[in-house]
Order: C-alpha cells, then structure tokens, then sequence
C-alpha cells in the first residue's frame, strides 16, 4: 500500500496528495540529489576514476525510472550493428538477477545458459530476441567487457541502461527520452522518477524520443534528436498445455479467432500496455497490473486463470519481458505475447550511427 501510494505521487496519478507523504519523499530527494553531487565530485577530482575497453562502446540508457523503451531500442541497434559485420555483446546489469555481482555469461549466441532468476528478465529477453549476439551480466560493467573481450572477441559493447554508469568510458552515449514525459514530473526520486538532475542531458552524445506520435510539444532539442514510435504486434501465441520457454518466442504466431482477452503486465507502466492491448483487434474483457519485475508465483498465475475465466475471456495477453518472468512454468489457458519494436521516422539514425562508428575506427 506504502509503495503503491509512493508511485501515485511520483507519477502524478491523483490529483489528491497526501501531502506529509509528499514533503517527506521531496527531502529524500533533496539528500539524493547531494548523493549524486558527491559522486560527480568523485570523478571531477579523479578520485573515483573511468576506465577504458579496448574496443568500442556505445550505451543506451534514461534519465528517468523505467518505461522509455530500452529494451526494443538496444534490439534494434543490435541487428543494425550485426548486419553492418561487426561482432557485438551486450551486457547489461542483470537487474534483480542473482548474478548480477558475481557476473557471467547469460547466453553465448548459440544458447542461453542462465535463467531468468539468475540474469534477470531483460538480459533473457534480448537473448531470446537476438540469435548469434552474446549477452554477459554484471554489475561491474568493466569487468563484464573483459569477459565479452575474451571470450567472443567483441568489435563493439552495447550497454544496456549505462547511462548512470559513469565508471566505464563510453563511446556513443544515447539516452532516451519519453516524447509524452520527457522529465516525467521533473522531480528526482523519490519525489519524482528522474535518476538524474535534467543538466546532466548534456552528457549524452545523441537524444532518442521514444512514444514520439506528436513531436511539437518537446523541449528539449541541445543536441542532436531523433524520434521514433513503439510499435506494437503480436510476437508469438502459447497454446494451453504447452510449457513456456524463452525458445519460444523465436516461433511464428499461430492464427487464432478467439477474441475476448483477458491482459496482465508487471512493468514500469501498466497504463501502456492496457492502451496498447485496447489498440489491437481484441476485445479487452480484464486488466491486472502487477509492480515492475513481478516473479509470478503458481498462486498469481491461477489466480489469473480464475480472473479471466470470470472475465469471460478466451485468451491471456501480457509483455515479452513478463512471458520471460513465466519460463519454466505450463499454463492451463492460451497466451498471446505482444512485442513492441522501434520505428524511426527518418533514416537518419541509421545514418547517425554508421557515421560515427566511422569517425572512431
């Protein structure tokens, strides 16, 4: 309850506040921001100090919490920079992975090797997605590059949500921006859901807005910005009785007429995928939201099941990274897994990308 009332003030979703609630979090924001002056200090003075892979790394990451689309973008700059030849690794932190301090190798290119528990749900995700590009957790990303050297001789690191990550020199910084929010209520946590003050932008080598439909009301335009959309389609259909694995992603959707869907989600913003659920040709009949990484117990997936059935409904709907969370488990009920990709406006990101790589070779 604490925590739900935490996010209602941090995402503005109620115009009635519980104001001590609301003062207390701006004060811990207050002492975080001081944290964050600290640690620039740290590394202004050297004394905590960058250090540099010999090779090239390029980062993606956000300014505020969550939900801007990092996953979808690192794909699609992964089958850029694979279909360019260049031998590419992606490491990632392994959020809420138990591997994430000691590090590993979570898939290397050919399979996976680790678990969802173990390298947490995005690390998996990008594995299932992406066929032959090897992807090592950790949260020393430093020494998760040596490994990426040493084991797959990467040409190029992509790091996954590195933009905070200031221990590790990068070579392209990207940092998405959500075109609706761009700031989100342009408080730092736990006030509001920016991880860093809006001047700390300037680090970035290039701004992508993601959800940018209506690009005339964005501000924030210093550097160079490209805009694109989330597309949303139908990535795979698991048949009731059929155990759930990451493989299965890979596999063509089986054509269904069943209509009358029942959608669940434990992300950032639930909001989204409700909406995004209403856009397609279904007929949403139920909605649950789960918090942000939710591990889903036997007891929440029948719980679900009864929910739907209730409901009406004939299918279940949820994300790819919460199918990922359900691996390993058979469910008694259809599931539809909805993937969202990237679309650009222009070619110029492309263009952007390969020209840079060019100037550092």
């Amino acid at each position: 309850m604490i925590k739900k009332k935490i996010e209602t003030i941090m995402y503005d979703l109620s115009e009635k506040k519980n104001y001590f609630l609301t003062w207390f979090l701006f004060f811990l924001s207050l002492l975080y921001r001081g944290l964050l002056k600290i640690r620039q200090f740290l590394f202004t003075m050297k004394i905590l100090r960058v250090k540099k892979l010999p090779c090239m790394v390029i980062s993606v990451g956000n300014i505020t919490a969550g939900g801007t689309g990092k996953t979808p973008l690192s794909m699609y700059l992964a089958r850029l920079l694979t279909g360019l030849g260049y031998r590419l690794v992606i490491i990632s932190r392994g959020y809420k992975g138990t591997a994430t301090k000691k590090g590993g190798i979570a898939a290397d290119g050919r399979q996976i090797l680790m678990n969802p528990g173990m390298a947490g749900d995005e690390p998996i995700l990008l594995a299932s997605q992406l066929p032959g590009v090897p992807v090592v957790v950790g949260r020393d990303r430093y020494q998760a590059g040596l490994t990426a050297l040493k084991k797959f001789k990467a040409d190029i690191i992509l790091l996954d949500d590195g933009f905070q990550h200031l221990k590790l020199k990068r070579d392209l910084n990207l940092l998405l921006l959500d075109a609706r929010t761009p700031l989100g209520n342009r408080y730092l946590l736990p006030r509001g859901t920016l991880r860093e003050p809006r001047s700390q932008i300037k680090r970035a080598d290039a701004l992508v807005f993601t959800h940018a439909e209506d690009i005339s009301k964005i501000e924030i335009k210093t550097q160079p910005a490209f805009y694109c959309q989330h597309c949303a389609y139908i990535n795979t259909i698991v048949l009731s009785g059929k155990k759930l694995t990451p493989q299965a992603l890979c596999s063509k959707p089986v054509p269904l007429k069943k209509k009358q869907v029942f959608g669940f989600s434990g992300i950032a913003r639930n909001i989204d995928f409700k909406q995004t659920l209403q856009s397609l040709p279904y007929n949403l009949v139920g909605f649950k939201g789960y918090q942000d990484h939710h591990a889903y117990s036997d007891t929440d997936l029948q719980d679900l099941i009864h929910e739907a059935q209730a409901a009406g409904a004939q299918l279940l709907a949820t994300t790819e990274k919460d199918y990922i969370r359900l691996t390993g488990q058979t469910l008694t009920f259809d599931l539809i897994i909805i993937g969202i990709k990237i679309k650009f406006n222009t070619d110029q990101f492309d263009r952007f990308i390969k020209n840079h790589i060019k100037k550092l070779k």
